[in-house]
């Protein structure tokens, strides 16, 4: 059987400072000055492996590159791109009518984070210490991850039914099961998507729509590249006795892509993966 059409979310890459933008970037290059995210690692893995994929970002320049990346490195790709505001209920529905056929079997892998383009970090850092935190930014954090799992899930759930057995499966973060200090907005926020992807497992499951979490800690996408992420993750280290200086311990975006995999491809339904780079502390709460 042919494998379903995974729609994937949240998909680009960061370029580092200087570095120009061409049409022939390769994300497993990093010679090319780009940094994909987990999205664009998934849907990587997905192509090769023999997926069709649907990916899915507010920017339309980013799709364009990588849907080229992944036809020029896997001749037989299926690739098709939309642009979709995936935080509007409108936007999902219309995208959802227009692009999922009655006949199309599909799968979900959702990897909406801080790159979702809804707010924006100073010095682009979401470990800020409690009394720097604007009065906002807990809810437009939180707001972006839920929302857009919710526009998703509804307006794909008939397709997900009519196809079962289906598999969604959600990216998470590590920040959502662990507390740390300066983690007021960010821990929250992914504490929020946790409980809500699990509440969907138990949920779905009796109608053979099975979800997944995968809770990565820090990723190599370029998010830790500024200054003061880097200088704030140093010292929530020192809080548990690790020091990350200079360099943090962190996992390439397509480890991540292979826990997502797993839980798509196994004859199990897989609850949760969670996962931390080589010596990053793995405590698993607080």
């Amino acid at each position: 059987m042919m494998e379903p059409t995974l729609i994937i979310t949240g998909v680009g890459y960061r370029l580092s400072e200087g570095s120009t933008e061409t049409i022939d970037i390769d994300p497993y290059d990093p010679s090319t000055g780009a940094k994909v995210n987990i999205g664009a690692a998934v849907a990587y893995e997905a192509v090769a492996l023999g997926f069709p994929v649907m990916l899915l970002s507010r920017t339309a320049r980013k799709l364009v590159v990588l849907q080229r990346a992944l036809r020029a490195r896997f001749e037989h790709a299926r690739v098709d791109t939309y642009s979709v505001d995936v935080t509007d209920s409108e936007s999902v529905t219309r995208w959802a009518t227009g692009a999922i056929g009655s006949d199309l079997r599909i799968g979900l892998v959702h990897c909406v984070g801080l790159s979702a383009g809804d707010y924006r970090l100073r010095d682009d850092n979401p470990y800020m210490p409690v009394d720097e935190i604007p009065a906002e930014l807990p809810i437009a954090e939180t707001s972006a991850v839920l929302t857009s799992l919710l526009n998703l899930v509804k307006s794909l759930l008939p397709s997900l039914r009519r196809c079962a057995p289906s598999r969604i499966v959600v990216v998470t973060s590590m920040s959502g099961i662990r507390p740390f200090p300066l983690g007021f907005s960010h821990a929250a926020a992914k504490a929020a998507l946790h409980n809500a992807t699990r509440s969907l497992a138990l949920e779905l499951y009796g109608e053979r729509i099975y979800v997944s979490e995968v809770a990565p800690g820090i990723v190599d996408t370029g998010m830790y590249d500024p200054t003061p992420v880097r200088e704030a993750v140093q010292r929530i280290g020192r809080s548990f006795g690790r020091d990350y200086a200079p360099l943090l311990p962190s996992m390439p975006p397509s480890a991540v892509a292979a826990a997502v995999m797993l839980c798509l491809r196994n004859d199990a339904h897989i609850l949760a993966v969670n996962m931390v780079a080589q010596d990053q502390w793995p405590h698993m709460g607080a």
